[in-house]
């Protein structure tokens, strides 16, 4: 018999006559971090087919100018998004998040390999997003073998939703 006993953060399940405590992981600041890093990641997994619709010149000259706006304009928000992902993290009290774990990789306990999946992927587009601003600086040749890699920042995302982080 199945017994559940006691209110939305604490919570007994008594299984055939053992008593089992479990605390509720899920609370408002981690549903919000959560709803917000599946946003994160639709946003990058939308932008990367603009980039290389782009970067092979597959669209017609007329129209770069529109698709490097919507390129860039989907990438800020994603930005934006991830670091929204983060501080609320920080809320997710049920977790126990700190500073520390949050930006140091395999160190939160919490689905270790998952969370720091999630961890290097921020790094990632963190060393990569902004190249985009230093393309003069690095040389054509060199951004654009830089900017592949931003296509593994999208791989380490999904494993990290995948995992459960």
């Amino acid at each position: 018999m199945v017994l559940v006993r006691g209110g939305a953060r604490r919570r007994r399940i008594v299984l055939r006559g053992h008593e089992h405590r479990v605390i509720a992981a899920m609370n408002t600041w981690t549903a919000a971090s959560r709803s917000l890093g599946l946003a994160a990641l639709v946003l990058v997994a939308v932008t990367l087919p603009l980039c290389l619709l782009f970067g092979r010149r597959l669209v017609a000259a007329g129209r770069r100018a529109e698709l490097r706006a919507m390129h860039m304009t989907l990438s800020m928000s994603a930005l934006v998004v991830i670091a929204l992902h983060i501080v609320t993290l920080l809320g997710a009290s049920a977790l126990a998040p700190s500073l520390e774990r949050v930006l140091v990789p395999w160190v939160w306990p919490y689905r270790r390999t998952a969370t720091a999946l999630g961890v290097l992927s921020i790094y990632v587009l963190a060393l990569l997003g902004p190249t985009y601003y230093a393309r003069r600086a690095l040389g054509w040749r060199r951004w654009r073998i830089a900017h592949r890699f931003i296509a593994a920042r999208l791989a380490l995302a999904l494993l990290h939703v995948v995992g459960g982080g």
